[in-house]
């Protein structure tokens, strides 16, 4: 799953959109981080989010399938800004129903679920990187 697109002359906002992201994400309970980098003359920062485990239940969610993550990147094109959504780490999401359709079939439910929530998040991460940016001056 993976949602693009370029918002013009919005360069300059580049920091500003990863933090609101940042920041409204950590608020919600979620683990979130952000990484700069260079990808030839562009600047970009990268975004993860993933859904916390510090319940003592991460390893459960990751062994379920219940453990989402996003990843924003955010990088300039001349004057404009292009904004990308992506999923992280579906393939445990995949191992987890190969080994629930074996094995333990109930980890079926609890990886569609997970599936499901992944592309909420993703979803949610771009509509929200996308809403903070139509609102900057």
């Amino acid at each position: 799953m993976r949602k693009h697109r370029i918002i013009n002359g919005r360069a300059s906002r580049l920091q500003d959109c990863a933090d609101t992201v940042v920041s409204r994400y950590r608020a919600q309970g979620y683990e979130a981080q952000q990484t700069r980098f260079t990808d030839g003359s562009a600047d970009g920062i990268l975004v993860q989010i993933k859904n916390a485990g510090d319940d003592g239940a991460g390893w459960f969610k990751a062994l379920s399938g219940l453990q989402t993550c996003a990843c924003l990147k955010l990088t300039t094109c001349g004057e404009d800004l292009s904004v990308e959504a992506m999923a992280g780490k579906w393939i445990d999401k995949i191992a987890v129903q190969v080994v629930s359709w074996v094995v333990l079939w109930p980890l079926t439910i609890t990886s569609i679920v997970g599936m499901y929530r992944q592309g909420k998040l993703v979803e949610n991460v771009f509509i929200d990187a996308l809403s903070c940016l139509s609102g900057m001056d």
